[in-house]
């Protein structure tokens, strides 16, 4: 594997230098004005001590030679112990289950994402890659985008080595197999044909386009980016328009990439994908040709058993913001997993809040502190908008959806805004100061990251991250005329292990998000028939993201659906074995996930009890 990782870096390294990102041997007088992509700051954190100070030009040297290679190491030795959970496990099984027109035209349009990482899926699935091989491509993709952050960040060398061993770089968008492993990789891409003057328009906008195809939250990023690069293109020229003409024609690329990734991804009528958002309900009924169907009610959502009427001990403020956002809850359901598609405007605002300090750091005072400096620097030096992809994530975050694996986003678009103010020299000491003390700030963040890193990497490998491949593995060791029955999303992970599904009430191997097929909506219907075995979930969260700023649940909380424990105990059922994972996020887990096996009582059980 290793070097399997060491040619990609090369073969990427190669092309990349033919498409005109290379290192400059020779400056001539005039380089430092005509090409930005040599312009460095000669000023460090210890000026004049190797590490400490930025690189005058792109390249690759022993240093991160020894980063790139440690990385490498750290997702090889953890990735063979990650098991998979929903949203890794659904990509794949659509990309294996799907024809290429049916994936395109059909199937995307229930998950309401475009399709790019689904098709790198179909490829490799037909390549006759494994499912563990989802999780060495996701590595591989992982390396490159460590290795061109490496060849051309401009920070100063110590943050630059450091920095690809930060959580979201290292474990979050690599060793979890989803689209978003694909962002450091264009993002830092775009960086390097941006730095560079002599690089292609074109080139710019097909990787654009590339990366706007990833998800949506990612073409928000693209489309940041891409306004930033036309913009530098254009400022300060004697005839903006002959240069707007230039880029014209990449420009109309762009505007295609973009088009197909919104008609990719457009709900569809009877889609169940987000269903609670006002925003993409307007969408759907908008764009829909056939009438939007209702939502109807028992989706399987998990609610909590336990009582919620006091709020969790916090601080007044929170408790207030509690309080005010629990009077919104519809029904029993809990905050918790109603945070982000509940319509109220109080918490998609805290969202978002949470959004802006939970990616940078746990401590709310040090995530402001910095984001404070970052916007004097960006001031002093009049690069605001080089903050564009970081606000345009948020309208989406606030807008459609907010999760925890999206916040990582804006951790990658605020070392890009680093990375563009290190390319403007400092004009005076004062601005050397504050960036000095920015690069310090950001070192101590990257280290504490680092702890980030080291939690999750340990914990993948001692312990599960899902409970997935243990159910696969006893669900696999029953008799073959065993009826087994489950409703929820989740319940699909595990035909990933399995030739074939192990669920005879779902009768395809992807969760559907039909308002019409879901299987939880003839929940009643299969309990009715008896099943032999019933799989179902259960969360408990431990350290949530979300709970940054408000703490939702008190200490211990239990959700489960309801409706189906209730039908299940009623029809003297019982849990007979539980397998549990563990979703690490930062330096704790975001819950902790299991899956219940259910069986009937015997009748001379009943009769004891």
């Amino acid at each position: 594997m290793v070097s399997l990782l060491r040619m990609a870096s090369l073969s990427l390294g190669a092309v990349w230098s033919f498409a005109g990102v290379r290192v400059m041997k020779e400056k001539s007088p005039d380089a430092d004005k005509e090409n930005i992509g040599v312009t460095r700051l000669r000023h460090g954190l210890l000026p004049g001590f190797g590490i400490f100070t930025p690189k005058a030009t792109p390249g690759f040297g022993v240093y991160e030679g020894i980063s790139l290679a440690i990385y490498s190491l750290l997702l090889a030795l953890c990735i063979p112990y990650h098991e998979s959970w929903f949203d890794e496990a659904q990509a794949w099984m659509i990309a294996r289950d799907s024809t290429l027109f049916d994936l395109f035209v059909h199937r995307l349009h229930y998950e309401g994402s475009p399709g790019l990482w689904h098709f790198l899926l179909w490829v490799a699935i037909r390549l006759g890659i494994p499912f563990l091989g989802m999780h060495v491509m996701a590595g591989c993709v992982a390396v490159l985008g460590a290795f061109v952050w490496l060849q051309y960040c401009p920070l100063p060398r110590v943050i630059s080595l450091l920095m690809p061993f930060t959580f979201f770089l290292q474990y979050e968008y690599a060793v979890v197999a989803r689209s978003y492993v694909l962002t450091p990789l264009f993002a830092y891409l775009l960086l390097a044909l941006y730095q560079n003057r002599e690089s292609s328009p074109m080139l710019f906008c097909i990787v654009s386009g590339l990366f706007a195809n990833c998800s949506l939250h990612m073409a928000a990023f693209s489309a940041g980016l891409a306004i930033i690069y036309a913009s530098d293109r254009l400022r300060g020229k004697p005839s903006p328009l002959l240069a707007a003409r230039k880029l014209l024609a990449p420009a109309t690329v762009l505007v295609l990439f973009f088009v197909a990734s919104a008609a990719t991804a457009v709900p569809t009528a009877d889609g169940s994908s987000t269903a609670a958002n006002p925003v993409v309900e307007t969408i759907r009924k908008s764009v829909s040709s056939q009438a939007v169907l209702p939502q109807r009610e028992n989706r399987g959502e998990l609610v909590s058993v336990t009582a919620e009427a006091v709020p969790p001990k916090q601080n007044p403020i929170a408790q207030a913001v509690w309080r005010a956002m629990s009077q919104g809850s519809s029904g029993n359901a809990s905050p918790a997993h109603h945070f982000v598609i509940d319509g109220r405007t109080i918490r998609h605002l805290l969202v978002v809040l949470t959004a802006a300090t939970a990616s940078v750091s746990t401590s709310n005072v040090l995530a402001i502190g910095f984001l404070c400096l970052l916007a004097v620097n960006l001031a002093q030096a009049h690069l605001w908008i080089t903050l564009l992809p970081w606000l345009l994530i948020q309208c989406c975050n606030l807008l459609v959806v907010g999760e925890a694996h999206h916040f990582g986003l804006l951790w990658i678009a605020l070392t890009c805004a680093i990375w563009g103010l290190s390319l403007e020299p400092v004009q005076s000491t004062r601005h050397l100061i504050l960036r000095t003390a920015l690069y310090v700030y950001l070192l101590v963040l990257v280290i504490l990251q680092i702890g980030w890193s080291v939690h999750a990497l340990r914990g993948d490998v001692m312990s599960a991250y899902s409970g997935s491949q243990q159910t696969s593995a006893f669900l696999a060791s029953l008799p073959p005329h065993v009826r087994i029955a489950a409703f929820d999303d989740d319940s699909i992970t595990v035909n990933a292990y399995l030739p074939r599904s192990p669920y005879f009430n779902q009768h395809v191997d992807y969760w559907p998000f039909s308002r019409t097929k879901d299987p939880s909506l003839f929940l009643a219907q299969v309990i009715a028939e008896k099943p032999d075995v019933v799989s179902l979930k259960m969360s408990s969260p431990d350290q949530p993201v979300m709970y940054q700023w408000v703490k939702m649940t008190n200490p211990g909380a239990i959700f489960v659906d309801p409706v189906l424990l209730k039908l299940l105990l009623a029809d003297h059922y019982h849990e007979t074995h539980r397998f549990c994972g563990h979703r690490y996020f930062r330096d704790s887990s975001e819950s902790t996930d299991c899956r219940l096996i259910f069986e009937p009582i015997s009748k001379s059980q009943i009769v004891q009890q």
